[in-house]
């Protein structure tokens, strides 16, 4: 997995450059390395306030299976589940 912290896939330029990046994260995750799209894992709900921890911790109190707020990821431990399926 990688985090990147202080950038998120919204701030890829229109055109070009988001196809681009849609195929690099394509290639990455069929490669097995999935990127946190969001920056970090605190941006998966920006709704919830702090960071690291403390943001765990309140995350961690709602319904991780049902939250709508956690859509994305849920999206995203089940894109890596698959490829872990896939290669087992």
């Amino acid at each position: 997995m990688v985090y990147c912290q202080r950038s998120r896939k919204e701030y890829i330029p229109t055109g070009d450059a988001t196809r681009a990046c849609e195929q690099l994260l394509k290639t990455l995750s069929e490669a097995g390395l999935h990127v946190v799209e969001v920056g970090e894992l605190d941006g998966f709900d920006r709704t919830v306030g702090g960071h690291g921890q403390k943001w765990v911790n309140e995350v961690l109190k709602r319904d991780l299976a049902t939250d709508p707020a956690l859509d994305d990821a849920r999206k995203f431990v089940r894109q890596i589940a698959a490829v872990l399926d896939s290669s087992g």
